[in-house]
């Protein structure tokens, strides 16, 4: 048992000192890319900060949940749970990569066959192989298959971790409310932060980006 409880204080530790503020750091400052993908690249740095706010409220929490022991073998029940939903949230990026390497393999087919059947017409070849760049730079690749299919998700969480949908994935009961959130029912910040978290991101990517003029890398 000493084990589970010193590896998990590590891991915490490290979260909350290092790995959590470096996700957020280049999460915020991510690059535009060749293409200035402004745009793409706000969607990508509002996933990526969203997922770990969301990762170090269920880690956060469950400290809280162990360290009160309320509810005895239930309450490590509980606690259980909420370290696995902030786990969740910290691999969603692994639901991305496989996306992105076919997107970008469909990419690289993509210029091969223009080299293959359009090296006799090569201003239509250039044309197209500028609007391959475009749309399907490296960086608006990322970040398509990052919103899309699965961490797009987190947008309409509105309410955050008390979203139903995180309810029914965690199967959180009615006497585990308040003893993971903190009380029955959220207070009207709590309603206003997770509700308009998303504008907050989006001014902290205005900010680094200088209106979004620069590449803040």
């Amino acid at each position: 048992a000493w084990i589970h409880r010193n590896s998990g204080r590590a891991l915490l530790a490290l979260w909350f000192l290092v790995v959590g503020p470096t996700a957020a750091w280049l999460s915020l400052f991510v690059g535009i890319g060749e293409s200035k993908a402004h745009l793409s690249m706000t969607a990508f740095a509002i996933i990526g900060m969203d997922s770990t706010l969301f990762a170090s409220y269920y880690f956060f929490r469950a400290l809280l949940v162990v360290r009160r022991h309320a509810r005895g073998k239930a309450s490590i029940d509980l606690h259980g749970r909420a370290m696995r939903a902030g786990m969740m949230f910290t691999m969603l990026i692994l639901i991305q990569r496989p996306f992105q390497l076919v997107v970008i393999c469909c990419r690289k087919l993509l210029l091969i066959l223009l080299e293959l059947f359009l090296a006799s017409w090569p201003t239509l070849q250039a044309s197209l192989r500028q609007a391959i760049a475009l749309a399907l730079d490296h960086n608006v690749v990322l970040a398509l298959t990052t919103v899309f299919p699965a961490q797009g998700i987190l947008m309409i969480l509105f309410d955050g971790p008390r979203s139903k949908m995180l309810h029914h994935l965690l199967a959180v009961k009615e006497d585990e409310v308040e003893e993971l959130f903190g009380s029955l029912r959220p207070s009207f910040a709590e309603k206003l932060f997770w509700r308009f978290r998303y504008v907050g991101f989006v001014l902290l990517r205005i900010l680094v980006t200088k209106g979004f003029t620069e590449d803040p890398v």
